[in-house]
């Protein structure tokens, strides 16, 4: 804020200070300072990027969208941009063009648990199993803490019947988190041969 003072047309100071506002809760005065960065910089990437995660979340999906794809014009190898636009086209039901989004970040970035986890969520909405277990299960690999990847992994198994490979999954969710009460609940669900709710 003292940069801003001094200097009130700081590129830098403007976006951080977007990004302060916006998590503070004033979200409109956090977009306006971020579009008044990339107005004085219009090649700024992550005050695009930064904005398009601001508009969605605000449900702006139009707004986030333009903003992501500026993005892309200005860093092709933006792996996380095609995670954000795929989750945008998945909720606006261009679901292959989702996948294509998806894929397009884990070939920029192959350790990319967000978009493993998110093409897992599009598979198994399709009944395409096989293909959702593969993509939960590279997603913890490259980020073992993320708790609803075990919940949907844990999920296909216990409805497949595969009861013991759900127990595993919880088993070792729990290992890495030993009080966590989800984890317990539906490993204790599983284990009794009823099926888990979907946890909130």
């Amino acid at each position: 804020r003292r940069v801003l003072e001094a200097i009130p047309d700081q590129v830098d100071a403007l976006h951080f200070d977007g990004l302060l506002l916006y998590q503070q809760g004033a979200k409109a005065a956090g977009i306006s300072s971020v579009r008044r960065a990339i107005g004085l910089r219009p090649d700024y990437a992550e005050a695009h990027n930064n904005l398009g995660n601001m508009l969605k979340e605000t449900g702006d999906d139009e707004g986030a969208l333009e903003a992501y794809h500026r993005v892309l014009q200005l860093r092709p190898d933006h792996a996380d941009t095609y995670n954000n636009i795929g989750v945008l086209l998945r909720k606006r039901g261009q679901t292959e063009q989702a996948v294509e989004a998806y894929q397009r970040a884990i070939r920029l970035d192959p350790c990319h648990a967000d978009a493993f986890h998110n093409l897992g969520n599009v598979r198994q909405g399709q009944g395409r199993l096989d293909e959702a277990l593969a993509a939960y299960r590279q997603a913890l690999a490259y980020r073992p803490s993320r708790e609803d990847t075990y919940v949907e992994l844990g999920r296909i198994y216990h409805r497949a019947g595969r009861l013991e490979d759900a127990v595993r999954v919880y088993r070792d969710w729990l290992q890495r988190d030993p009080s966590n009460p989800i984890a317990q609940h539906l490993l204790a669900a599983c284990s009794g041969q009823s099926g888990p709710a979907r946890a909130s």
